[in-house]
């Protein structure tokens, strides 16, 4: 596990659906929490100086030494496939 429940780190964003692609190569600085939701793999994304989303990590693997987090992201406004390499 990568990540313990409430951390502060930063993401870059290495691959997106469409809805988000002009975040792609973007580095956010974040807070990831452990959502209140009941499922273990969702996590609240607060980005510094941005909005919060909820993530439903999908899929997590090592490469390079780095971790790439393989999702769902989503807020009020918009909704889809996202994926971290955390720094």
């Amino acid at each position: 596990q990568p990540f313990v429940n409430n951390m502060n780190t930063t993401l870059k964003i290495v691959g997106t659906s469409p809805i988000y692609q002009n975040f792609q190569d973007e580095l956010w600085e974040v807070f990831l929490r452990a959502s209140q939701n009941t499922q273990d793999n969702i996590f609240d994304v607060l980005v510094k100086d941005g909005p919060v989303y909820s993530f439903e990590l999908k899929k997590i693997r090592p490469i390079n030494g780095k971790w790439l987090m393989e999702g769902f992201l989503s807020n009020e406004q918009t909704m889809g496939r996202i994926v971290f390499e955390q720094q």
